[in-house]
């Protein structure tokens, strides 16, 4: 146990302790950084001392407190931390002596971290910036197959290893990977959802994971370089996006055209809601981040893939518990709590496909619901088919009852109103 680096992190900052990489001890119940992990990025949480049993009268004097279940002295947040200098663990001082350099290594002497799927696959990662992605529930590791590491040429990984903590005292992380793991295992393959690769539990660091396609890119980064004017998404990715050149673009064209050229990917987030609810599946937390966007090679041609099935439900009856519904989803793309709202679950997906609609057709941010409502009057609906904003409107109603009651009613009413534009426009 002395071989743990232990660190001191509050109830209300666990999640991003374990999103930068700490474990949960469930033996001495406390969180810890295991090997392998930079401790440069839990600098604010090392507050455990080593501090000899004859000094502790002192380090107490200074601020020290102790730790009845780790069984350490630790420094609290409101003490300075570097009065405590003598005290300091020793691989703390040794990581502050070692120089910034170190941290720049070549990818060669990146250490490979190598997990085993539940159906045999063979899949290593790396604990590096690059590499990952962090998440509030869990935490995403891009990687390889390990037979693909052999080959020299391998650039960019091809898979995404999503894992979920397992914490003796909370089972929230268990049945977000169970939910997930039903979710894909029911919908996958699919065009319009993530493909499910592998999945298994790592039983040298107590995590379940998920193994998936890996996509570059999501909804939200290509919202993000439209509105912050971004000429490339990254170094692989040659698109370009001139924000003021699409706003006189669609200024010029007929609202028809418009919708002609901005439908092919909202139909796709919609096909993959469709699938899923067809499955019995709500997916209850549709946002710009939940959706990646894959891109041919060679091409500007993009798929709209769904991620993110932790909170999704197979049973719709679920939904309407009303201690479920209020801890769900994403504010902006989830519609507020009402008694209404209760009894309505399956228009959920239907109103945050609305939200998503309305932010990819406008020409400025949305922040808030009043900025939604701005936006679709004053920006989609100038430039876009009466129709079409219509139906946009329906969705976010505040009112569950105007809205399609679910996405498959959504998906006929948009092709049918696309199919008489279609026919006004020949």
């Amino acid at each position: 146990m002395s071989d743990l680096r232990l660190i001191k992190v509050p109830f209300t900052e666990k999640e991003e302790a374990k999103s930068l990489g700490a474990r949960w001890d469930a033996e001495i119940k406390n969180w810890y950084i295991p090997q392998g992990v930079d401790p440069k990025k839990f600098e604010k949480w090392w507050r455990f001392l080593d501090c000899p049993f004859e000094e502790k009268d002192e380090a107490r004097e200074k601020g020290a407190r102790w730790d009845k279940v780790a069984k350490k002295w630790f420094v609290p947040e409101q003490v300075d931390f570097t009065d405590f200098v003598e005290w300091w663990p020793g691989w703390v001082n040794e990581r502050l002596e070692i120089s910034s350099d170190a941290d720049q290594q070549d990818d060669d002497e990146n250490e490979y971290y190598s997990i085993k799927g539940q159906a045999g696959g063979d899949f290593r990662f790396i604990l590096d910036q690059r590499f990952r992605k962090l998440g509030g529930t869990a935490q995403v590791y891009f990687g390889w197959r390990e037979e693909e590491l052999e080959d020299d040429d391998v650039e960019s990984p091809t898979v995404a290893i999503k894992f979920f903590f397992n914490e003796e005292d909370n089972t929230d992380d268990f049945t977000m990977f169970e939910r997930e793991l039903n979710a894909l295992q029911k919908l996958s393959p699919h065009p319009n959802i993530i493909e499910l690769i592998d999945y298994g539990f790592d039983k040298s660091d107590n995590t379940f994971f998920i193994v998936t396609e890996y996509q570059f890119f999501s909804l939200a980064d290509l919202i993000y370089a439209k509105f912050e004017k971004l000429s490339l998404f990254g170094e692989d990715l040659d698109i370009e996006y001139n924000l003021a050149e699409e706003v006189e673009k669609k200024r010029t064209q007929s609202p028809i055209e418009n919708w002609n050229e901005e439908r092919e990917l909202l139909e796709e987030i919609l096909e993959g809601l469709v699938h899923a609810y067809e499955s019995g599946i709500l997916h209850r937390d549709l946002k710009p981040g939940n959706i990646m966007i894959a891109i041919e090679d060679g091409s500007e041609e993009t798929t709209a893939k769904l991620i993110d099935f932790g909170i999704s439900s197979r049973d719709t009856l679920l939904s309407k518990n009303q201690a479920t519904l209020k801890s769900i989803g994403t504010s902006l793309y989830t519609p507020e709590t009402t008694d209404e709202e209760l009894n309505s679950p399956d228009s959920r997906d239907v109103y945050s496909w609305g939200v998503i609609a309305i932010e990819l057709l406008g020409e400025s941010q949305v922040v808030n619901y009043a900025d939604l409502v701005r936006v679709l009057d004053d920006e989609v609906a100038p430039n876009y088919p009466t129709q079409i904003v219509e139906i946009l409107t329906n969705c976010i109603s505040l009112r569950p009852q105007k809205r399609p009651k679910n996405v498959t009613a959504l998906k006929k009413k948009l092709m049918s109103a696309t199919k008489k534009l279609q026919k006004v426009k020949s």
